[in-house]
């Protein structure tokens, strides 16, 4: 192989991981692997979380949400939105991808390595979580009537009191 053909090669390996680099960020936190709480006392592993977030997402000025700056996609479904800090009543990460629940689900589940067993139907939406470990829920919440809003995927630490 020649220099040019390595360089060639390096070149497309390295945007194939930058490509990657916002899905693997994105399923490490929404699958309860990272937490944001653990990134406190690491602040270099906080800092390239915020550098990835801010590089492909913009914050909605009226929203605790992010929007993609441009088409992006996680689980193979295109995202809506991400919501980095707080997920209803508790505090977590979540993506909200263009998808109905059964859709995704699987595709959540095979991530976070366990079924979602837990799953009701409730005001107007279905609910699922399974927990993780000690202050990581994984969860999925999917509104039963408005397929459009999408389903939203993620692992939440404890609940606001």
């Amino acid at each position: 192989m020649n220099h040019f053909s390595t360089a060639l090669a390096l070149l497309v390996i390295g945007t194939a991981a930058q490509a990657a680099e916002p899905q693997d960020t994105l399923s490490r936190l929404a699958s309860c692997q990272d937490s944001w709480l653990d990134m406190k006392d690491d602040p270099a592993r906080a800092q390239k979380f915020a550098d990835v977030i801010k590089t492909h997402f913009v914050q909605d000025d009226r929203a605790p949400t992010w929007k993609p700056r441009r088409p992006i996609s996680w689980l193979g479904k295109p995202i809506i939105e991400i919501t980095p800090q707080s997920i209803g009543m508790g505090l977590g990460f979540a993506v909200t991808v263009k998808a109905v629940a059964n859709d995704v689900k699987p595709a959540y589940e095979q991530l976070v390595g366990q079924s979602l067993g837990n799953c009701e139907k409730s005001e107007g939406a279905l609910m699922c979580e399974r927990p993780i470990a000690e202050k990581r829920t994984a969860m999925l919440t999917a509104p039963l009537t408005k397929p459009e809003l999408g389903t939203m995927l993620g692992c939440y630490y404890f609940y606001q009191q």
